[in-house]
């Protein structure tokens, strides 16, 4: 089955602190085992973005530099392939905030918004959730910004964790 949109799983730890006016969406796909761990699910997803993606991220980091948002570009590369991702470890833009056997919470917190990006394991298959909060008028405009973009990044990294050479 394709990746296809999902409700946000009960178990999942974006549900506390989820606040109205948040931004929230998930993706699921069942093609990835429930046996991959969630440590290799994540790298499989977030470590090796495609050419593409790297494109857009010198662009955004680019046009944000001169609003004193972070850009990522002091960040440390990703992890090896086979490691078990702790809390603090980074994978590119992302830090690993939070991991349990079952799910990993990474992300950033800035000036214009916080995010967290969940990948979180099921028996059959894997959900790759967003959360994101905006602080102010600037990261509203951001984030609508980057919403076509931001779906695309998703649903790609979603598909390359059933690629065990992603």
């Amino acid at each position: 089955m394709p990746v296809q949109t999902a409700q946000l799983p009960h178990n999942s730890a974006l549900h506390k602190i989820i606040q109205p006016g948040d931004f929230t969406d998930c993706y699921y796909n069942d093609a990835v085992s429930g046996e991959v761990s969630v440590s290799e699910a994540t790298m499989r997803a977030l470590a090796h973005m495609p050419g593409w993606v790297h494109l857009l991220m010198r662009i955004r980091n680019f046009a944000v530099s001169f609003y004193g948002l972070k850009t990522g570009t002091h960040m440390t590369g990703p992890v090896r392939r086979g490691k078990k991702l702790v809390v603090g470890d980074r994978m590119g833009v992302f830090r690993i905030q939070s991991v349990t056997e079952d799910e990993i919470l990474i992300g950033e917190d800035d000036r214009h918004l916080n995010f967290l990006i969940s990948v979180l394991r099921h028996k059959q298959g894997f959900t790759l959730a967003t959360w994101v909060r905006t602080h102010n008028r600037f990261g509203r405009i951001y984030l609508s910004a980057i919403m076509p973009f931001h779906k695309l990044i998703v649903r790609d990294a979603l598909r390359r964790m059933s690629h065990t050479d992603a």
